[in-house]
Parts: structure tokens; C-alpha cells; sequence
């Protein structure tokens, strides 16, 4: 797949302090579940547009790092019949996590569960959000500001998902 190899590049760079057996072993993890047969939307394909929009605004983020790991395990856990979709992925990042050194895993947590509700709560007051999470959430449904042929596309798509959205 196209988005495949750039992904890869992406996850090898980010987890370049963590042991290669680990990085290997966990982006095998994250290729097969994004490439699941009954996904649609929450595919590779997700994630690489995630990560065009997160290359954009790279420099408006206060913590990149764990942004991009929550962008890579967000949607980690697609089950058909679930509601706790975020939570799950949540808690495969925090198993992730125990085989690395990294220390802000609450931090990437917070922004998988977020996902959990699509109006962080300052977007309820009626001004723009410029936390990380805001910008996070604007990049996981960046695909509904597009063209109305493409929008309703999407909305038929991630339906078919059936994933909680």
C-alpha cells in the first residue's frame, strides 16, 4: 500500500530510542490492525492524512511527540460492536508503552480518550481551541471539511466502519 512505507518511515523515526525487536514488533501491531478487512475509514490511508495535516501545524503543537503517538494508536481498536473504542486504543498505547522509556503516556491517553467525545469542551464556549487536543481532534475529522461529494463519501464510509465516532 502507498501510505504504508511513509508510515513506517514516520514510526521508525519516532520510536527511534526504543529497541528494534519492540519497534518492529509494535508497528506490525499497528499495520495489521489498520489494515483490517471490515475497517473502511480508520485505515492506513486515516492515518497518513492525519499526519499531512499534522505536518502543517507542526509548529503550532506544544508536545509533537505525543501527538503522533496518539495519531499512530487512536483508532488502534476498531471493534464493530464497541462504544469504548478510544479506551481501548487507549489502553493497547499504555501496553505499548511499558515496553519503552517513554514518560508521557497520560499525556497521549488524554488525546486517544478525547476522541471519545467530538467537541472538546473550550469548543463549547465558542472560541477556537489551540491545545494540542484541539488540533488532534481537527486532524481526525479533517475529511468532513472537504467537498460535499467527498463529505458525504466520508460519511457513508465511516457508517460502514460502524467504529464508535
Amino acid at each position: 500500500m502507498e501510505y504504508e512505507a511513509a508510515l513506517r518511515e514516520r514510526w521508525d523515526d519516532l520510536t527511534s530510542c526504543v529497541g528494534e525487536e519492540v519497534r518492529n514488533k509494535w508497528w506490525a501491531k499497528i499495520r495489521d490492525a489498520y489494515s483490517e478487512t471490515h475497517r473502511h475509514y480508520h485505515t492506513l490511508e486515516h492515518l497518513s492524512l492525519m499526519f499531512k495535516f499534522y505536518d502543517m501545524y507542526k509548529d503550532q503543537l506544544n508536545n509533537r511527540c505525543s501527538l503522533m503517538y496518539a495519531i499512530f494508536f487512536h483508532d488502534i481498536v476498531c471493534n464493530l460492536n464497541s462504544q469504548s473504542n478510544p479506551q481501548d486504543s487507549s489502553a493497547v498505547f499504555a501496553e505499548f508503552s511499558k515496553e519503552t522509556t517513554f514518560d508521557q503516556v497520560n499525556s497521549v491517553r488524554d488525546l486517544i480518550e478525547a476522541t471519545n467525545n467530538c467537541i472538546p469542551d473550550a469548543s463549547v464556549t465558542g472560541r477556537f481551541g489551540e491545545d494540542d487536543v484541539h488540533y488532534f481532534m481537527d486532524f481526525d475529522i479533517a475529511v468532513l471539511a472537504s467537498s460535499p461529494e467527498g463529505r458525504a463519501s466520508t460519511i457513508i464510509i465511516i457508517d460502514n466502519d460502524k467504529c464508535y465516532f
